[in-house]
């Protein structure tokens, strides 16, 4: 398993099982991001604040089938394209990565996630043109 964005000394790293199961990453550049999020078997996002959605449509666009926080506006984004668990439950958490080892349901997700991640790039830049016709019609 490959955490990205924990500090070295973060208090999380103690609370680990299997240590030896684990890379703790600090801070990846763009390119080294993409990279995992590409060859990941699966992203694991329990956040409990996001904003837009954006990590799990980063792996989506890869086809890389996610596990998303069901409390944050990532439903908003990510549609039924997620398995969604509740972010301070381990247990349903790890019930959502189990059903990933099912060879159907992973290969189901991976088509979702790449259908989201065209749709969404497609409305955004849909949405944008019209902002920029709609400013540029009124001035």
């Amino acid at each position: 398993v490959i955490v990205v964005g924990l500090h070295e000394n973060n208090y999380l790293i103690k609370r680990i099982r299997h240590k030896d199961r684990f890379q703790i990453m600090d801070y990846v550049d763009r390119l080294q991001l993409e990279s995992l999020l590409c060859g990941a078997y699966a992203l694991i996002y329990p956040t409990l604040n996001e904003g837009f959605g954006y990590p799990p449509l980063e792996a989506m666009k890869y086809g890389t089938p996610v596990v998303a926080s069901s409390f944050s506006a990532v439903s908003e984004i990510c549609g039924d394209s997620v398995l969604y668990s509740n972010p301070y439950s381990s247990a349903e958490i790890a019930m959502r990565i189990i059903e990933l080892e099912d060879v159907a349901i992973y290969a189901e997700y991976r088509k979702r996630s790449l259908n989201r991640y065209e749709y969404i790039t497609k409305r955004q830049k849909d949405d944008l043109n019209k902002l920029i016709n709609e400013l540029l019609i009124s001035i």
